[in-house]
């Protein structure tokens, strides 16, 4: 939430002793905060009554949840890959569309050229584009002109796309926040995929994540065989 950029261009003054209400995705404590502040200016003498959810600040229930441990990078564009390429039953023909999320606007990049090199069509969308492409973008994928889209965290909040039953993190989010922005596209259910990491960061968030959602959390490892020269996945 940022209160502050939203709520600067209203006549507050005019707005004393009537009724505020204010509506997140997620609720921060310092995004609290400045609500009961912001309550207390307009109406000091009304109480602040906080509606919560049992769901809030976790993804979709219907969302099932992946981890793919891989050992070394260029495992990440094997098994994406894998995942695009795969026959009659794969991803590209089961009829729903994917988006595919990545930390930078060079990452997004590389993706988009990668999987075009073998010929699977993505289209792309990030801040290193101007608005008229990434609208141009998003409204091909939506029309279906492609069935994956290539993204930065742009595109991570605000979106609703019913037609989109996969989303997979190329790249793993930043923080525990970032995971429920990306999966809440999935509000009617679909799968969740993160690649992760040896990296320690990227570890602790799945952990985190893994220990908090038991019943509906899948881990799966990816192993390089030496002795084939090429990487397996491995239950």
């Amino acid at each position: 939430m940022q209160q502050r950029n939203q709520l600067a261009p209203l006549p507050l003054h005019r707005l004393q002793g009537g009724q505020l209400w204010c509506v997140a995705a997620t609720m921060t404590r310092g995004s609290l905060a400045q609500v009961e502040a912001l309550a207390r200016a307009l109406t000091p003498s009304r109480k602040l009554f906080i509606a919560r959810d049992n769901g809030l600040h976790e993804p979709p229930r219907i969302v099932r949840i992946r981890f793919e441990l891989v050992q070394h990078p260029p495992q990440k564009v094997t098994r994406l890959l894998e995942w695009l390429q795969a026959d009659a039953r794969g991803l590209l023909r089961d009829g729903k569309s994917t988006l595919v999320f990545c930390n930078s606007i060079q990452t997004c990049r590389f993706v988009q050229h990668t999987l075009r090199e073998q010929g699977v069509l993505a289209l792309a969308c990030h801040g290193g584009m101007p608005t008229r492409m990434r609208d141009a973008a998003v409204e091909q994928f939506a029309n279906g002109t492609a069935d994956v889209l290539i993204c930065s965290d742009l595109m991570a909040r605000g979106i609703d796309w019913p037609f989109v039953g996969r989303v997979l993190s190329f790249d793993a989010p930043a923080t525990y926040h970032h995971f429920l922005h990306r999966a809440g596209r999935l509000r009617r259910g679909g799968d969740c995929i993160t690649l992760i990491r040896r990296a320690r960061r990227e570890q602790d968030l799945a952990m985190m994540i893994a220990k908090r959602f038991p019943e509906r959390t899948h881990w799966q490892v990816m192993e390089q065989q030496p002795s084939l020269g090429r990487d397996r996945l491995r239950p």
